[in-house]
């Protein structure tokens, strides 16, 4: 008897061990679950986009696009993006320089940005937490990948950088924020971790693309965050280099104008040193008749190694300056190798460039182009002496004295009529459809007044296709205008969508008119309706 409930006992044991193992497996799936939900897939490498593996719940998600529909409807798109067929899906792709923007999220804050990405030339920008006046952005290029800031509007600020990922395959690119902690992750691994001391908190996402850049993305996916991000212990990240002051793709070049106040440029690393020389061995004191014995030659103290690359510092090859169409303007030109950034005045630029500079005041204006890399950096300057407007009256014949002015010419000179100030106005601004097809194209002219008594220095017109005002449809420079004078400017544009569609277009968007008479009146707006021809 006692044998039989030894073997009941053993058996009713298994069977509660068995269930136990089922209930701790079936948890364990669980959490697999519950942690697949916030885990950054690993994307396949190949030339068809893979198929991400994240599990998010409905709530989490603010946005999501798989372009399987063939159309971008909730992207506002300046120039260049367009859906592509790539085998049997739809992939965002460009190979033009231009920029595209979700048209919701302005109001987002701490959530995640993830992506898949491919380059085959050139390079990609994200952007983050985009406003009409700032955005984080990461820009993947050959040379990097670079996680950089804008504010305000162009004024950007490099903040850290690794190696980039390969170009030809399709990896996962994920942006995440949580307050001003700031993590870029590629295929899962946590690539930049950076906390800003003065966060941009919110705005909506965008891509981007220079000349020459060919990339697509494919499973676009916005999620909200809840927790604060994890800190990677610091083993755990590639290391980093020192950034370098590179452009955005978009709105970056500052409008032609004085030479912008020099920024704080990153100072070039110090010269390796050496180490210091060793000191001959000391010789004992041996009195005769023993000699000293023979003392071992002191080591020989070797230079040390240049570093890999670069093995110099950056060359300008050249940096050279012509006069402009504009009386006072001039053009600055220039091309640069072996640099890692480079600058005119402070300000990012790329080589080779140009840009055109119209000093407006009388003085000395001194242009620096400087050139770095690790090993150091180089500048060349070009000074402009901007003289003072030609006096009306003739000069005396040599040796004889001037004739005395007479003595109302003594008096004081009549002032200047009050409110000698540009005031500048929009005239006729038009927007049709010259020929309706998909996309649809529109014609905007532009007509721009300056009604005051004065004349208006250089100033810049943005005109926006919608509401979104973070989406420039075309923006054009104008030198300057005469006091009772107008300009007629054109563009076109591309609307990816029909529909309503109510644009907005300002003069002297930058403010840089900074007298200007009436400043209320700098803007216009209108509707056009795009009919669907489908």
């Amino acid at each position: 008897m006692s044998r039989l409930l030894l073997i009941l006992c053993v058996l009713l044991s298994l069977l509660v061990t068995g269930c136990g193992a089922r209930i701790r497996s079936m948890n364990a799936t669980a959490t697999a679950q519950s942690l697949t939900a916030t885990a950054l897939p690993l994307a396949a490498t190949g030339q068809s986009p893979p198929t991400s593996a994240a599990v998010t719940t409905s709530e989490d998600i603010l946005f999501q696009d798989d372009f399987q529909d063939g159309r971008p409807d909730d992207w506002t798109i300046t120039a260049g993006w367009v859906v592509q067929q790539d085998g049997d899906r739809y992939t965002f792709a460009t190979a033009a320089a231009g920029g595209a923007a979700v048209i919701r999220g302005r109001d987002w804050r701490d959530y995640r940005f993830q992506t898949l990405v491919r380059v085959t030339a050139g390079g990609v920008a994200l952007g983050y937490r985009v406003t009409p006046d700032s955005r984080y952005y990461v820009h993947w290029r050959s040379d990097g990948l670079f996680l950089g800031k804008e504010y305000p509007r162009q004024t950007f600020t490099p903040l850290t950088q690794a190696a980039a990922p390969g170009f030809n395959a399709w990896h996962t690119l994920a942006i995440s924020g949580f307050g001003g902690h700031i993590q870029v992750s590629v295929d899962g691994n946590v690539v930049l971790d950076y906390t800003d001391p003065t966060p941009l908190l919110s705005g909506t996402v965008s891509l981007a693309a220079l000349d020459g850049y060919q990339a697509a993305v494919d499973d676009v996916l916005v999620t909200r965050l809840t927790a604060p991000l994890p800190v990677p212990p610091p083993a755990a990240l590639p290391p980093t280099l020192p950034p370098p002051a590179t452009p955005l793709p978009f709105d970056v070049n500052p409008p032609s104008g004085e030479p912008a106040p020099a920024t704080p440029q990153p100072p070039p690393p110090p010269p390796p040193t050496q180490p210091p020389p060793q000191p001959p061995p000391a010789t004992p004191t041996i009195e005769e008749p023993a000699a000293p014995p023979p003392q071992p030659e002191p080591p020989t103290v070797e230079e040390p190694a240049a570093p890999p690359s670069p093995a110099e510092p950056p060359v300008i090859d050249y940096f050279t300056s012509e006069p402009a169409t504009d009386p006072g303007c001039y053009y600055l030109h220039w091309d640069l190798h072996g640099a890692t950034a480079a600058y005119l005045n402070g300000n990012g630029v790329v080589a080779p460039g140009s840009e055109e500079v119209c000093p407006a005041r009388t003085g000395q204006y001194v242009y620096t182009l400087t050139a770095v890399n690790q090993s150091g950096q180089v500048e060349q300057t070009i000074t402009f002496e901007q003289p003072p407007p030609p006096a009306n009256e003739e000069a005396p014949p040599v040796g004889e004295e001037p004739a005395a002015p007479p003595e109302e010419e003594e008096e004081e000179p009549a002032a200047p009529p009050p409110d000698a100030r540009p005031d500048l106005v929009f005239g006729d601004v038009s927007v049709s459809v010259p020929a309706p097809a998909r996309p649809w194209q529109v014609s905007v002219t532009m007509e721009v007044r300056n009604q005051g008594d004065g004349p208006a220095g250089a100033f810049t017109v943005r005109w926006y296709p919608d509401e979104e005002p973070f989406v420039v449809g075309c923006s054009q420079d104008v030198s300057g205008l005469p006091a009772a004078s107008a300009v007629a400017l054109h563009c076109t544009y591309a609307y990816q969508q029909s529909g309503e569609h109510h644009w907005r277009v300002l003069v002297d968007a930058d403010n840089d008119i900074t007298n200007e008479l009436n400043e209320s009146n700098n803007s216009q707006r209108g509707t056009i309706i795009l009919e669907d021809n489908e």
